[in-house]
């Protein structure tokens, strides 16, 4: 503890013994026996020396340091303060029933803990004692009529908490700085841990092994210490960073925050960070996973590649977000096996779960390509979506920044063969291989993934110049997602016209996800 304990001990001593730790001292070596042995100063009894001895008469206030044995009776004369420190064995009756006599036991140290007998009044002080067992005092000093507490620490080891019932308490005075030390805080309990407690010392806790996310505090109520583990909520004290910082400043402009409440319910640092991770605010890469579930769903879709041009309202609905928008695409068939498609859109999205609330300004668009060879078929789609995010503060980096926006950019191609088991039917299995990649702020992730799936078209016409048009679309990747998309189209061959119900589904990490949208379109 360095040189302030060592200061402390030379004060203590000074004050505890005024009168007497400048005295003679008499220094015994040796064994004492008879009847009779009148003790007039200050005196050490060293290691292994027996005092055996039947009358021990203490004549003046003085120190008794023992490190041996003494056997007997100690009578302490009228008006006579005996301060005994006991690393040894007394197996002796200290009689201090005389007018304004006192035995006071000095502890300082573990080795101190050696109960004495004594009848009249009887003291023990603890001073300027590091670490001194808690369970060992309270075991030792049931018949002292008070404990003074000077500028020490007590280890509250297993022998719990509780120093004595109320009802047999001592009297504990407090004087100087007092501190309790604790490896496990379950010691503490909800029950008052010292009971007629007085003084105008301080008391504090301390313990190596305290959970960062709740302090210690000790009060005094009804001359009762009591201990309070209390939850911190100062996340610039638990943290101890600018993350901490920011998470206060959102404390103080919504006290109500969702992602405040959630921080507070958390028992341990892993249950914070994991809320730190999945929050928006703390994790703005997070931000894009509503917009790249929405381009997932640009790259599933079943594709219609012919000539003509349509538009069509779009819906998304997950568990964490719903979305409405608008999209329109042109395609063109560059010549009988090769074509291509260009689609636009702007979505708006509303995003909240259990940590944040936030809007989402979705533009964008992509292009499809197809080559059609005999029954071999290649097709991809490439696309970009700008996203302007409506969340408010995040943190990024160090730095708080208000409503970021992201870019986001994706691509898929598929390598299949169909072949026509049945009259107007197709089956058409397929490899893909696909990314997406995902920047806001100082962050960014790709995506590679790779999968396989299988397409189911239906192209019925009912001979009144009406085309009906079905098409199943069903894939997974090597991440676990599984995604389908099912297009319905109707066309007037005659008029060149038609519309269409799409409806995709993705599931992704036990999310669901759906798109759905209907369009109508002209041919070329």
């Amino acid at each position: 503890m360095g040189k302030g304990w060592i200061f402390l001990f030379i004060c203590a001593v000074v004050s505890v013994v005024p009168d007497v730790a400048d005295a003679a001292v008499d220094y015994i070596g040796s064994d004492i026996r008879g009847d009779v042995w009148n003790i007039e100063n200050n005196t050490v009894i060293a290691d292994s020396v027996v005092v055996d001895v039947n009358q021990v008469n203490v004549i003046n206030s003085l120190v008794l340091t023992n490190a041996g044995t003494i056997n007997g009776r100690v009578n302490v004369c009228d008006g006579c303060d005996v301060y005994v420190q006991n690393t040894g064995n007394i197996n002796a009756m200290f009689d201090a029933t005389g007018d304004n006599s006192s035995v006071i036991q000095l502890v300082r140290n573990n080795a101190d803990l050696n109960p004495l007998g004594v009848a009249g009044k009887y003291e023990i002080i603890v001073e300027s004692a590091n670490r001194v067992s808690w369970f060992g005092l309270r075991n030792m000093s049931g018949d002292a009529d008070r404990i003074v507490l000077y500028n020490s620490v007590l280890d509250l080891d297993d022998g719990g908490a509780r120093m004595f019932p109320a009802a047999d308490a001592p009297d504990i005075e407090l004087r100087g700085n007092v501190t309790l030390y604790a490896d496990d805080l379950s010691v503490f309990g909800n029950g008052p841990i010292m009971s007629n407690v007085y003084g105008d010392g301080t008391i504090s806790i301390y313990s190596e092994n305290t959970n960062p996310l709740y302090r210690v505090a000790a009060r005094i109520s009804d001359n009762a210490l009591y201990v309070d583990v209390v939850r911190d909520t100062d996340y610039f004290k638990i943290l101890q960073n600018d993350a901490g910082m920011f998470l206060n400043s959102i404390r103080v402009e919504n006290p109500d925050d969702k992602l405040i409440a959630a921080l507070d319910r958390a028992t341990t640092m892993a249950e914070l960070e994991s809320i730190m991770s999945r929050t928006v605010r703390m994790n703005p890469i997070r931000m894009m996973d509503a917009v790249r579930t929405f381009n997932m769903f640009e790259m599933i879709e079943v594709a219609t590649l012919s000539d003509g041009v349509g538009v069509a309202p779009i819906f998304l609905y997950s568990d964490d977000f719903n979305a409405f928008g608008v999209g329109a695409d042109v395609s063109f068939d560059i010549s009988r096996n090769l074509k291509i498609a260009a689609s636009v859109y702007a979505v708006t999205m509303d995003f909240t779960n259990d940590l944040d609330e936030y809007k989402i300004a979705l533009y964008g668009g992509n292009v499809h390509i197809a080559y059609f060879y005999n029954s071999i078929f290649a097709r991809g789609v490439a696309g970009a979506t700008i996203s302007k995010f409506d969340v408010g503060a995040v943190f990024d980096n160090g730095e708080i920044v208000l409503n970021p926006n992201g870019v986001s950019m994706y691509a898929v191609a598929d390598f299949g063969i169909g072949f026509a088991p049945l009259e107007n039917f197709t089956v058409a299995p397929f490899v893909r291989v696909g990314a997406d990649y995902a920047k806001i702020l100082s962050a960014s992730d790709l995506e590679i993934f790779t999968g396989a799936g299988a397409d189911l078209i239906f192209n019925i016409a009912d001979g009144y110049d009406i085309e009906y048009n079905y098409g199943i679309r069903i894939s997974g990747d090597v991440s676990g997602r599984l995604d389908t998309s099912l297009r319905l189209g109707v066309t007037s061959i005659a008029d060149r016209a038609g519309g269409n119900i799409s409806l995709g589904i993705i599931y992704d990490n036990d999310a669901i996800g759906y798109k759905v949208g209907v369009g109508v379109g002209i041919k070329f």
